[in-house]
């Protein structure tokens, strides 16, 4: 099945929530609970996309998005992100590369030159 759809295609979108309740040993009372969220992409040839990795809020965005769409109040702006705000969510892994690079450089020079 193909990943990507038109804008047209797309007859509905709906999500769907079941509470699951795991116990965790024979003998415990105690368990927890949670959510299985379902969202259901329905296309117009009758067709339909289930994705499971898709939360409220973004499914909440990606209804509201949908609808303005359908309806034609506007468009999608495209939110540009500067350098330093990519730099600052990814900082771990940033500091992780520079790291990495410092330990391999360190560690050629000592097989190189010691």
């Amino acid at each position: 099945m193909r990943e990507e759809f038109k804008f047209e295609e797309v007859s509905s979108l709906i999500q769907t929530k079941e509470k699951v309740i795991v116990n965790e040993g024979i003998f415990s009372k105690s368990g927890c609970s949670f959510y299985h969220i379902t969202t259901t992409i329905l296309l117009k040839n009758g067709k339909v996309v289930k994705l499971y990795s898709i939360g409220e809020m973004d499914f909440q965005e990606l209804n509201q998005t949908f609808r303005r769409l359908r309806q034609s109040e506007g468009k999608i702006k495209v939110q540009q992100q500067h350098r330093f705000l990519y730099l600052l969510d990814n900082s771990s892994d940033v500091f992780m590369t520079i790291l990495f690079l410092f330990i391999t450089i360190g560690l050629g020079y000592a097989l190189l030159f010691g």
